[in-house]
């Protein structure tokens, strides 16, 4: 706790860049927490006070604009995008996309093309 406690925000930086460049990974909190040198529970308390999220709402963010990106840049399908993001299960990736956007992938791309 005292390496977190003395540098909080070079290690909650340190987890975020790493979010941040390999948001496809399934690193877990407990992972996170590792890099950070605490527990997983000290983490959390201190990645949510630097950001204001939860890591999973976090990363949930990163993904997410990851695909509004490639929704608005490429020609891959729904699936296919779920897929480069780490999503099995596309009806899920569509599930989170429509809780975080407040609309559907389908529906993104009809009123951005």
């Amino acid at each position: 706790f005292a390496q977190i406690h003395n540098q909080p925000k070079e290690k909650i930086y340190k987890v975020l860049e790493k979010m941040q460049t390999d948001f496809q990974n399934r690193l877990t909190n407990k992972d996170y927490a590792k890099i950070c040198g605490v527990s997983e529970y000290h983490f959390i308390r201190k990645f949510k006070a630097e950001t204001g999220l939860t890591p999973l709402q976090y990363k949930t963010k990163i993904v997410i604009n990851k695909a509004i990106d490639l929704l608005e840049t490429t020609n891959l399908n729904i699936s296919e995008i779920s897929r480069m993001l780490g999503f099995e299960d596309s009806l899920y990736f569509s599930r989170v996309f429509k809780k975080e956007t407040g609309t559907s992938p389908k529906k993104y791309i009809g009123t951005w093309l």
